[in-house]
């Protein structure tokens, strides 16, 4: 019997819950074959950026950061079924092969056949030798709370899934960074450096207070 996945722990519930909903067999085969797929769209440790795994940005909601437009889902689970609903709709036209190899099986060549001649944005071939271990689920929003998107965000429906960024930022042949990888990296990064900026800043204030505080006492002493 097919596992069935009512929550979302990790990237693995993630994609048994995909295959679920795309009505395809949840096998172990065809787990580790998204969890590749997932991989060449997001780093494997941030696989649930913005809860858009593969980047399909089917009916998403959008906002901006830093001059480049981001597509979410509220869920971990609305990302999963939109993913297998644009799928499903498109099972006899542009990802047919994709939808064939999920529904039979098919070994990992096949299916990353399938992706890199469809209109998904992946452009990275699957390994089956490179299947990632379990991460859990983190809420990853980069740059939401700080965007522009003001009011209610927009739905998106036309978008083009998967990552925009096509090329490799670092190939060395064991170790590879995709441009899709480096651009969810990259997004972190500014997260971090953005906070460590707020508390050098805020550690300035406190020792200005400090001093103050310090040559008030002397000069009160002084009097």
């Amino acid at each position: 019997m097919a596992p069935v996945v009512t929550t979302v722990s990790d990237n693995y519930a993630w994609a048994t819950l995909f295959l679920n909903d795309l009505g395809v067999p949840a096998s172990q085969n065809n787990i580790n074959n998204v969890l590749l797929w997932m991989a060449q769209e997001e780093p494997a440790s941030l696989w649930s950026h913005n809860n858009d795994p593969l980047n399909s940005h089917q009916n998403a909601k959008t906002y901006t950061y830093g001059g480049v437009t981001n597509y979410y889902y509220d869920t971990i689970a609305q990302g999963a079924s939109q993913t297998a609903n644009l799928i499903a709709l498109n099972k006899t036209g542009m990802y047919k092969g994709i939808y064939d190899a999920l529904s039979s099986n098919a070994p990992t060549a096949t299916l990353s056949a399938a992706i890199l001649s469809s209109p998904w944005g992946t452009k990275t071939p699957l390994t089956s030798t490179n299947v990632p271990k379990k991460y859990p689920y983190v809420a990853t929003f980069t740059g939401l709370a700080n965007s522009s998107a003001g009011a209610t965000p927009s739905v998106n429906t036309n978008a083009v899934p998967g990552c925009a960024a096509k090329n490799d930022l670092l190939n060395l042949g064991i170790f590879k960074i995709t441009g899709c990888q480096g651009k969810a990296l990259l997004g972190g990064l500014f997260v971090v450096a953005g906070a460590s900026i707020m508390l050098v800043g805020l550690s300035f204030v406190i020792k200005s207070e400090t001093l103050n505080s310090v040559a008030d006492k002397f000069a009160r002493t002084s009097e």
